[in-house]
């Protein structure tokens, strides 16, 4: 390896340490948290690149979901698939009291993480809503029609990267921002 490689190795090193070391953290933080799905956000972009749509499109949806994990993590709700029902906002307990709990905890899944937030007054929340992340026609639903999910629909180029779009901001991030290994 020539020393010019070796320099831009080096710098790429040095510039995504921080994000390397969240990466291979063994805690479950809610650094770490974030750090995957920037990772998942970063492979969706590759599977853009060669047209592997719906599993581009299955991975920017997981980062939505992680990214709101992560958030809740912070909030004190450590597992959304087991939160307690009494820490809930009350308006949502109100909203959400005839859905079946399971040893006084519910099941949230990503609208549910989404819409907790906002109850909580989190930016992540509020900015879900801005980009219509919520809405049923959002770009969103793409992966409820593709077959890695409940449908049988191949997910289009635009229908790929208008979520990829939604989710940078989301994420409030770049394409530059994202992990990318060295071209040596």
């Amino acid at each position: 390896m020539g020393e010019e490689a070796k320099a831009r190795l080096q710098s790429w090193l040095t510039t995504r340490k921080p994000l390397l070391k969240q990466l291979a953290a063994t805690s479950d933080t809610a650094e770490k948290r974030t750090a995957l799905a920037l990772d998942l956000i970063a492979n969706a972009a590759r599977h853009i690149e060669s047209a592997t749509l719906d599993d581009a499109v299955a991975r920017l949806y997981r980062a939505t979901e992680a990214l709101a994990q992560a958030r809740l993590q912070e909030h004190g709700f450590s597992k959304t698939d087991a939160v307690p029902f009494s820490k809930l906002p009350e308006a949502l307990r109100e909203e959400w009291k005839c859905r079946p709990r399971k040893n006084g905890s519910l099941k949230l899944a990503l609208q549910d993480d989404y819409k907790l937030l906002d109850a909580l007054d989190d930016e992540l929340g509020k900015r879900f809503i801005e980009l219509k992340l919520n809405n049923e026609k959002s770009s969103l639903s793409a992966r409820n029609q593709s077959i890695l999910a409940h449908g049988f629909q191949p997910i289009s180029k635009n229908a790929a990267n208008a979520l990829f779009s939604a989710v940078l901001k989301l994420a409030e991030c770049t394409k530059n921002d994202l992990l990318t290994f060295p071209k040596i």
